[in-house]
């Protein structure tokens, strides 16, 4: 019986595994992106033909995101950051990565305040 482990993955609910910190990558590397099914997905909010909004498990490599940095003492573990609801905006067969509007967007709004808040 043998295994071969290449990468482990992790869904974690509070930033308390980052207890010693994070390395933010403040630009966005899209050459850090996922571009392979891990196996692992979201339910992304969606409409269906008759204009109703529904939900559909899409793989994470499908579903627009981008690499936010590591935790510090553990550089190989990655953090990622998902937007499942551009997923419908997007057409993920040609790229997943955030566009500058997107993420300025998520910078000025979200990220920059809250980490001026703390």
């Amino acid at each position: 019986l043998s295994f071969d482990i290449n990468s482990t993955y992790c869904f974690p609910t509070s930033l308390a595994i980052a207890r010693k910190g994070i390395n933010w990558f403040p630009k966005v590397h899209p050459f850090l992106n996922l571009d392979a099914d891990i196996h692992f997905g979201l339910r992304v909010p969606l409409y269906n033909k008759r204009g109703v909004l529904t939900q559909k498990y899409v793989p994470l490599y499908k579903i627009p995101h981008y690499c936010f940095g590591s935790i510090s003492g553990m550089e190989g573990l990655l953090i990622f950051v998902f937007f499942p609801a551009l997923y419908a905006d997007s057409d993920y067969k040609h790229s997943t990565y955030l566009s500058k509007l997107d993420h300025e967007l998520w910078y000025n709004t979200i990220l920059a305040p809250a980490i001026h808040k703390t």
